[in-house]
């Protein structure tokens, strides 16, 4: 009984490791989300398919680098890539479908939601493209 006691745990053990090894494959701009060396981050959403019914949206986190994707001349993934885009642990560029898992990813990699910035140049939709969310690193408590 014990010995299966102990094989549980440390099968419990080794899945919460590799959940939480796998979340820390989340990158921009080449550095790890939970490492980003900046105290306020911007992010938004862009459609992954313009004008098609797929829903889903990449993930952008601005750190104050300066990038314009001029009336769609990039393609959106390579845009998505080289301008902030969150990646995979392949350098692949995360695409979700309810952006409110993406917010909840934010904070689980140590930000914190301060406010949401709506632009105002989409005519007040409430498409969450018309959005860009404000984050601030949480503080770090050492006992």
């Amino acid at each position: 009984m014990k010995k299966i006691s102990l094989i549980l745990s440390f099968l419990l053990f080794m899945s919460s490791f590799q959940s939480q090894a796998q979340e820390d494959f989340f990158t921009t701009e080449g550095v790890a989300l939970s490492n980003l060396d900046q105290d306020l981050i911007a992010v938004s959403f862009l459609r992954a398919n313009f004008g098609s019914r797929d829903r889903s949206f990449y993930i952008v986190v601005n750190q104050g680098q300066d990038c314009m994707n001029v009336n769609g001349i990039m393609n959106r993934v390579k845009f998505v890539k080289s301008c902030g885009g969150l990646l995979d642990e392949n350098g692949e560029p995360i695409k979700i479908a309810n952006y409110v898992k993406a917010l909840n990813l934010l904070e689980k990699q140590g930000w914190k939601l301060l406010t949401i910035a709506v632009d105002t140049g989409l005519e007040g939709q409430s498409e969450p493209e018309s959005h860009q969310y404000i984050f601030r690193k949480r503080e770090v408590f050492s006992p």
